[in-house]
């Protein structure tokens, strides 16, 4: 599917047509070229996403640093992480994106696949991006099923369901491998903050019209101006 523009809520959540599917999951083909300023605004979602560069590079920025991914490169945007994506400088940027509910491989609530390999990677307040490399070997495993479950949504085989959620699956395991030693040392996710930061650039969004202060903006989250 080629994706031209965002729809979002007031609350810059995007609003994702497959979460009331049997399948929630879908493969986006981006063309940054298509969107103004070849940049996507920002925005959040409840369901993760897992790009794969193909030509050029992006910078994915979220409220707890910046991630360059080059063409070749993949990345993990976590669940409810409020990020913008933008086409590097100089770059004609096209993406291989596939957002999807974790549901898809944690299967049934409370099970072994979603207490102790799903909850634990999308609650984790260091993980907002992970970003693979294909000179590292495991990292190249990812990329390859990611790219193996991109292409076999895209051509919509009969039974392709169950081989995306099977490559995903291998992805997802790679990932929570990889990450580890994060998990383990991870501090209590702060919910709090990052609402407010939603507030805040939502607040942004419907008043960009106006010469808005730092107190407006902070006063809108009801924090101080020192904490924006």
């Amino acid at each position: 599917m080629i994706a031209e523009k965002l729809e979002l809520t007031a609350e810059q959540e995007e609003i994702l047509a497959h979460r009331s599917s049997g399948f929630p999951h879908t493969a986006w083909y981006v063309d940054y070229f298509r969107y103004a300023g070849g940049y996507v605004p920002w925005h959040w979602h409840q369901d993760v996403e897992i790009m794969w560069v193909m030509r050029g590079g992006v910078k994915v920025t979220t409220p707890h640093g910046s991630y360059v991914v080059h063409q070749g490169e993949s990345a993990f945007i976590n669940s409810n992480v409020m990020h913008l994506q933008e086409s590097l400088p100089g770059t004609h940027t096209v993406i291989l994106g596939q957002v999807f509910d974790v549901s898809l491989i944690a299967g049934r609530e409370h099970s072994v696949f979603e207490t102790k390999y799903v909850l634990p990677i999308v609650q984790c307040r260091q993980l907002d991006v992970m970003v693979f490399r294909p000179n590292h070997p495991s990292h190249r495993q990812i990329i390859e099923a990611v790219c193996q479950a991109y292409n076999l949504a895209d051509l919509q085989n009969p039974g392709y369901e169950l081989h995306v959620r099977n490559r995903l699956s291998e992805v997802w395991l790679l990932i929570y491998q990889e990450a580890s030693a994060i998990l383990q040392e991870q501090p209590p996710r702060n919910y709090a903050s990052e609402e407010r930061l939603k507030i805040m650039v939502t607040y942004l969004h419907n008043h960009y019209y106006e010469k808005l202060t730092l107190e407006q903006i902070a006063a809108s989250a009801s924090v101080s101006p020192r904490e924006v």
